[in-house]
């Protein structure tokens, strides 16, 4: 736990606007392409990137702004700290109008050789 704190770096969004309008039709109506893009990302943030596999997706807020700038269409993340006491990753997320926090919670690996 101690190398994620302090670790930081961006995801790129991506989002098959087809493809989502097909899975989110409902979701679509609320949220904008963009803003679908980096609720996904957080997503892919937590599972493959920062903690990782061994994760659990536990809180999510999220500030969605008007986008003004020409802001590149990726997710900045940053890792703050984590409680010890339940292993929970608090992790700072910003990007293409979006301000938020992440937590995940690590799960201990699993012993194969049982």
């Amino acid at each position: 736990m101690d190398e994620l704190i302090g670790d930081a770096g961006e995801i790129p969004l991506y989002l098959d606007p087809e493809l989502a309008h097909a899975l989110f039709p409902d979701l679509l109506r609320v949220l904008g392409p963009a803003q679908l893009a980096m609720l996904l990302a957080t997503t892919r943030l937590v599972g493959m990137v920062c903690p990782g596999m061994e994760s659990l997706f536990c809180a999510l807020s999220l500030t969605f702004a008007p986008h003004t700038t020409p802001d590149p269409p990726v997710l900045n993340y940053q890792v703050p700290g984590w409680d010890e006491r339940f292993s929970l990753l608090s992790i700072q997320v910003h990007g293409f109008g979006c301000t938020g926090m992440v937590n995940a919670m690590l799960r201990p690996r699993p012993d194969h050789d049982l």
